[in-house]
């Protein structure tokens, strides 16, 4: 008996990602960090499997996950601290309730298909994600673009921008240690 539950720990660890952590409502900044700015929900969920976007750094390919959050924890703006480096967006990630990969699935629409460089000290905007989980299709759908892309994976993820201004005052009314950081949009979403 031992030795299954020794092995069940074993491939749970294994598998098992653990996502990045947002920041608290009172953190205060760190200087060597920089900080992506972003909302993230996870609004219509009918299995239970969780989504997070996978960010992945270019020079030594280290993947950050930002899960989305469930509307009962949603919060209007959320902030997570990054190392400095060069980052893309690479993915949508379903990810088991234990926290290990499921599947996924390369995100390619013009709209943050760029590499945007985090340097410390800045906030960087990334958009508003809203990921939704069904049994069908999965669809990748960027808000006021004509791009969408469809698998056998059952998510879809719609991407919106919101004006700097806004994204400002939502920081220093959720993060107000953080009110002295510049904001910089990261992929122009409000042209």
């Amino acid at each position: 008996m031992q030795k299954y539950i020794i092995i069940l720990v074993m491939l749970f660890c294994t598998g098992c990602t653990t996502p990045q952590l947002r920041e608290n409502n009172d953190s205060i900044p760190l200087d060597e960090n920089g900080y992506i700015a972003g909302s993230f929900i996870h609004s219509a969920r009918e299995s239970y499997a969780r989504l997070a976007l996978e960010l992945k750094e270019k020079s030594n390919s280290k993947l950050t996950l930002i899960e989305l959050h469930l509307p009962k924890n949603y919060r209007p703006i959320d902030l997570v601290g990054v190392k400095p480096g060069i980052y893309k967006i690479n993915s949508l990630t379903r990810l088991a309730a234990s926290g290990g990969y499921i599947s996924k699935k390369e995100i390619n629409t013009k709209e943050i298909e760029s590499e945007f460089e985090v340097k410390p000290g800045y906030i960087y905007y990334i958009g508003d994600y809203d990921g939704q989980s069904t049994n069908e299709i999965t669809s990748f759908i960027v808000i006021g673009a004509a791009a969408s892309a469809s698998t056998n994976h059952d998510e879809t993820l719609r991407i919106s921008g919101q004006e700097l201004n806004a994204v400002k005052e939502k920081i220093l009314t959720h993060y107000p240690g953080f009110g002295n950081l510049e904001v910089l949009d990261a992929f122009n979403l409000n042209k």
